[in-house]
């Protein structure tokens, strides 16, 4: 399961060429195997309580409802996990505006 999480998120690596659209991809990888996880070492009774669980823990560092020490420990990594995405989406879009309001220079060798 977690080879398939790891083909998945390089595959998709090679596929997008953008950093938002790269991310994004991963992040959905990063969700898929988190719910995967939670569901299959029997935290959740339903694989779609643990999807959801698992996708607002992902993007929003919301707890999960399972109180178990996996849960516990897939809290925090999905916590520094969704800390790191926002940081890199703002970073993104912050050089995207500084890139684009940067007036043109003179060509130096003319």
């Amino acid at each position: 399961m977690l080879s398939a999480a790891v083909r998945g998120s390089r595959s998709a690596g090679r596929l997008l060429s953008g950093r938002i659209g790269w991310l994004g991809a991963v992040t959905g990888v990063v969700i898929l195997a988190a719910s995967q996880l939670l569901y299959v070492l029997g935290d959740y009774g339903d694989y779609a309580v643990a999807l959801y669980d698992a996708a607002l823990a992902t993007v929003s560092a919301r707890p999960l409802s399972a109180d178990s020490g996996l849960a516990r420990f897939l809290d925090v990594v999905l916590a520094v996990y969704s800390v790191a995405v926002f940081a890199t989406v703002a970073g993104a879009l912050g050089a995207y505006f500084l890139e684009r309001n940067r007036p043109a220079t003179a060509d130096p060798a003319a």
